[in-house]
């Protein structure tokens, strides 16, 4: 399995892993697997970029969100620590983010997920979200093999 980077992230993973992976620009999304990109998009957000997605930078991350909908690609949004950390600001530098609150950043969250189609998909960090990242291929590469 070749997992695709894409060329403008900043500190990627699985180049130490020893999987085969590529680096080049995706249209949308960080991480794909090869023959996967016109139907998933995978996006991984540490939980600052997370929040700043949410408020100041909200526009370019919906329009991320929305090319990939109305293209029918799945979107998966992993993040870098757990709901309940994000959402109560228990992150580095988090304790400065006085707006929104963790019950607006949560409907937030609600709301993409149902109009975007976009599922969040909370870690416990970095390693942790590599490990998802290649069970969501693993499944993903399964299901494109089912003959429909």
């Amino acid at each position: 399995m070749r997992i695709i980077i894409d060329s403008r992230e900043q500190n990627p993973l699985f180049l130490k892993s020893g999987h085969d992976v590529e680096i080049r620009k995706i249209d949308e999304g960080d991480y794909a697997i090869e023959d996967s990109e016109s139907s998933l998009v995978i996006e991984r957000k540490s939980p600052q970029d997370l929040h700043s997605s949410l408020t100041s930078n909200h526009n370019r991350f919906i329009d991320v969100l929305l090319r990939a909908k109305l293209q029918g690609k799945r979107t998966y949004v992993f993040v870098e620590c757990s709901k309940k950390d994000f959402l109560s600001k228990n992150y580095s530098g988090g304790w400065f983010r006085k707006k929104p609150t963790g019950r607006a950043l949560a409907k937030m969250i609600s709301t993409i997920e149902e109009k975007y189609q976009a599922d969040f998909v909370f870690c416990d960090g970095r390693n942790d979200v590599e490990q998802k990242i290649l069970e969501t291929f693993s499944i993903w590469k399964k299901l494109a093999e089912i003959p429909k």
